[in-house]
């Protein structure tokens, strides 16, 4: 949404050709219609993009929970009070959670409603908005927008809300395992088969929905996520992943709505498959979870981002430098990784012509397999491309699904020798039990060689690992992009009053890329909730805070009226670095807060400062931003090559030995 004055504008589109979607051949063209028109309402629903659950069997919501996207569209702060229904009777819908909703001018949210009661013959109703701007008392609503549920069996695959970690709504496409209610798994608990779509797709539509119907006799939940949007979030990681367990979470309350009568569900067995970046997926839920997925089937996924969009045409940059961007992108390195899959059955498919993801990812993964002496299956497709109807349901592929079933899956099937390898992330879940939570060093990848004997006794032998248990108590959060793994509504705070369109763009782009939800409020505004929380402030403490240092307890960076102090402790001794303000500088960190949120703060010492480090605020996976970066001027021509500091934080929250201080 823009403003515009009378007179003539000039509109500038930044359009970009993802690979991932276009393909890499051809000429690299992009056709865009650009249609402009004027607002008319001053709080305005995007109707056609309302979320509600289907309605099954005529009577019960697969879901009780919606959201409903709204633009304020006015130059006035909008608060949102309740919203109305009709017809009158057939449902009770309320805003989740608050009594208020608060939107900026400009901001786009959306708004995550409650359905307490549906009347059986419930299909369709129109909703309206009661809401007030902040400068007037008067009460104002929104025009009657239609909402209509979507009527399924429940034999068919159908769409079921939740709530994503974040407090946004979400929703996955779930298959019930109808045709083993009078079978021999009646009484028992069933896995659960994900099925990871492709860069661009959404989970409800029939490619994705229909994508299994023709393997009838899977002994399995199947669900289909969608990782937030269709672009998986942030390709299945931190944000796309959360969603998925959260769909997984979600099964025993549609059990429950449902009074469902048949097999329950095993959150804690769970099969894996993809296509494309689903297959990528695949591999990041398998070296991730490795003692949750008990098998996967990654079909003509790339091995990681780094082997797929190469980074050679990025600025040189000091070794130093080079390599913390590097170690923040490990996390995603699945080959690095491919030791935590040992054991684990493993389907790999690819064609041997694929001209978007190369056979080669596949390729070099089943190889990398066999040197952990695992024994996975590959199967090449002679003269196939990337995708065509049928992919996901070859004869060795559906023999995978078949062979599926809610056998046992205890410490049992563990290798007799086996590994874990942990990179620097609040991402990853146990093996054999164990979990990893802290690090020596987030400089080095942590490692546990684990040989169980005949006695029942294991042999361990740990590198670069602090802290291990055998249940889970806090963890390193990782890198900057910690700030979306929030277990609540993200909250972006700004100050002082110049940087409101600064700050309303983040939500903008959290909203745009993963349907992220956030509260925008002034800085001065105390925060509440379990939420993590993003700080913009720009200028000098003392004219932005009322205070001559901007800094958080016992945190190594602080920002004051003269310089950007970073102390760092390398075990023998102190050293404490001063950076003069100057033209330019900018600085993205973490801060710990409560119960293992976090904050992320962006500050410039000028609107040209600011715009450096709000390049580094998480929207786009592949980027490498470890857990501080300190940019200057240089840094618009020089990229990573011109920071003045950058590295991350040990478990005790120090700047790590092995961080960059020039």
């Amino acid at each position: 949404m823009m403003s515009l004055d009378p007179g003539e504008h000039r509109l500038d589109i930044r359009l970009v050709r993802d690979v991932r979607a276009m393909g890499g051949i051809g000429d690299p063209n992009i056709s865009i219609i650009v249609e402009v028109k004027p607002s008319t309402d001053e709080l305005y629903i995007e109707t056609g993009k309302i979320l509600v659950p289907e309605i099954i069997d005529g009577h019960s919501l697969a879901g009780q929970v919606g959201s409903v996207p709204i633009v304020n569209q006015m130059q006035d702060w909008v608060d949102v009070l309740t919203v109305e229904t009709q017809p009158k009777g057939d449902a009770e819908v309320s805003i989740l959670g608050k009594s208020t909703v608060t939107i900026a001018p400009g901001q786009s949210r959306s708004l995550t409603i409650a359905f307490e009661t549906v009347g059986k013959a419930a299909r369709s109703m129109t909703l309206r908005l009661s809401y007030r701007t902040q400068s007037s008392p008067q009460i104002k609503y929104t025009r009657w927008s239609s909402l209509t549920f979507t009527a399924r069996k429940i034999s068919e695959p159908h769409r079921m809300t939740f709530l994503h970690p974040s407090g946004t709504v979400s929703y996955a496409i779930l298959r019930a395992p109808v045709h083993s209610v009078n079978q021999e798994f009646k009484n028992e608990s069933l896995p659960i088969l994900l099925n990871l779509h492709g860069a661009g797709l959404e989970a409800e539509s029939d490619q994705v929905r229909h994508m299994l119907d023709s393997v009838k006799s899977i002994n399995a939940w199947v669900l289909f996520p969608t990782g937030g949007t269709a672009w998986s979030g942030d390709d299945w990681h931190t944000w796309g992943f959360g969603d998925v367990q959260a769909a997984v979470a979600a099964i025993p309350s549609w059990i429950n709505i449902m009074s469902w009568t048949g097999p329950l569900a095993r959150l804690d067995a769970l099969y894996v498959t993809g296509h494309s970046n689903g297959g990528q997926g695949a591999w990041y839920a398998l070296t991730h979870l490795p003692d949750n997925i008990k098998g996967a089937a990654p079909v003509s996924g790339y091995s990681s981002i780094q082997a797929y969009v190469p980074y050679t045409f990025w600025h040189e940059a000091d070794p130093g430098i080079a390599s913390i961007i590097q170690k923040s992108l490990s996390n995603y390195r699945h080959e690095l990784l491919i030791d935590n899959a040992k054991g684990i059955p493993i389907q790999q498919q690819h064609g041997d012509m694929d001209d978007n993801v190369p056979p080669f990812h596949s390729r070099r993964m089943y190889q990398l397999l066999t040197q952990t002496e695992s024994s996975p299956s590959y199967n090449e497709l002679s003269g196939k491309g990337h995708w065509y109807d049928g992919v996901m349901v070859t004869p060795k592929l559906q023999r995978f699904y078949e062979k599926i079933s809610n056998g046992d899956a205890d410490i049992s099937r563990l290798p007799r020798v086996f590994s874990i390898v942990i990179p620097c992330s609040g991402t990853m879940g146990s093996r054999g039990g164990i979990f990893v939570e802290q690090l020596v060093s987030p400089d080095q990848q942590g490692r546990i060689d684990v040989q169980r004997n005949d006695s029942d006794s294991w042999m361990i032998h740990t590198a670069a690992v602090r802290r291990a248990r055998v249940e889970r108590v806090g963890d390193q959060l990782g890198n900057i992009e910690a700030v979306l793994r929030t277990r609540g509504e993200m909250r972006v705070r700004y100050a002082p009053l110049d940087v409101l369109s600064e700050a309303l763009q983040i939500t903008r782009n959290l909203y745009q890329y993963f349907g992220a939800s956030c509260e925008l409020a002034e800085y001065s505004k105390s925060v509440e909730g379990s939420g993590n929380v993003i700080s913009v402030l720009q200028g000098l403490p003392s004219v932005v805070l009322k205070s001559s240092r901007w800094e958080a307890d016992s945190h190594p960076i602080a920002i004051t009226d003269h310089c950007v102090e970073i102390s760092r402790n390398d075990g023998s001794s102190s050293a404490l670095k001063h950076y003069p303000l100057e033209p330019g500088l900018g600085a993205i960190f973490l801060v710990p807060r409560p119960n293992e949120a976090v904050e992320l703060r962006v500050w410039g010492r000028d609107s040209e400062g600011l715009g450096h480090a709000l390049r580094l605020v998480p929207s786009l996976t592949g980027v490498g931003q470890p857990d501080f970066v300190l940019l200057r001027r240089e840094c618009a021509w020089k990229g990573s090559a011109g920071v003045l500091a950058m590295g991350f934080f040990d478990s005790q929250w120090q700047v790590s030995r092995g961080s960059y201080l020039s």
